[in-house]
């Protein structure tokens, strides 16, 4: 009697974790209907390694110059809502000898853009600039700065799923405003306006 009382146990046990388990993902979309905004934060780290897969940038400017732009790290400023990044900026030109390279501070904030579903860069702008030996510092400034500002300014960062995009719209829920925290980055699910 005792081993089918502790067999029922066991028996009843499995079941009720069966349960639960079936249970868990219906309970997790009435949670997501509920109406309340859901959040995805991207931390500092995995925002700077985004932000690496799009470097190093070069372009050809004014068919005189090679530049590079490499190296990137990223800092949260949460009190601005905005981000600070450190690029190293490279020039070359053959013809006016070793290549310069400034150590270029941005601050910026982000979007989202409905069109693409992607997080941009957005109000890139120069804090800092510090040039390396050998370069002309007032050239190397303003060139670093316009480039700088020229190549990231809109850049595209990071781009939603159509999977995570169709998760949220079965949801009731579509993405909204980003804000730089002490989390991190935010991406806001907020209900969708019917």
């Amino acid at each position: 009697m005792r081993r089918m009382v502790t067999f029922l146990q066991k028996l009843f046990a499995r079941w009720r974790a069966l349960a639960v388990a079936a249970l868990f993902p219906l309970a997790l979309a009435a949670c997501a209907s509920w109406g309340g905004p859901r959040v995805i934060v991207l931390s500092e780290a995995d925002f700077e390694q985004l932000l690496t897969r799009h470097l190093p940038a070069e372009q050809r400017l004014f068919d005189l110059f090679d530049v590079r732009v490499e190296h990137p790290h990223v800092r949260l400023l949460a009190a601005s809502n905005q981000l600070s990044t450190e690029f190293d900026f490279i020039a070359r030109n053959p013809l006016l000898g070793p290549a310069w390279t400034t150590h270029v501070v941005l601050e910026h904030g982000l979007r989202y853009d409905e069109r693409d579903h992607a997080v941009h860069l957005d109000l890139v702008r120069v804090h800092q600039i510090q040039t390396g030996p050998g370069a002309p510092q007032r050239q190397a400034e303003r060139l670093a700065a316009f480039v700088v500002e020229q190549m990231l300014d809109g850049l595209a960062i990071y781009r939603l799923r159509p999977e995570d995009l169709q998760n949220a719209q079965d949801h009731g829920l579509t993405p909204g405003s980003v804000a730089v925290t002490s989390r991190g980055i935010e991406i806001t699910l907020a209900p969708a306006q019917r």
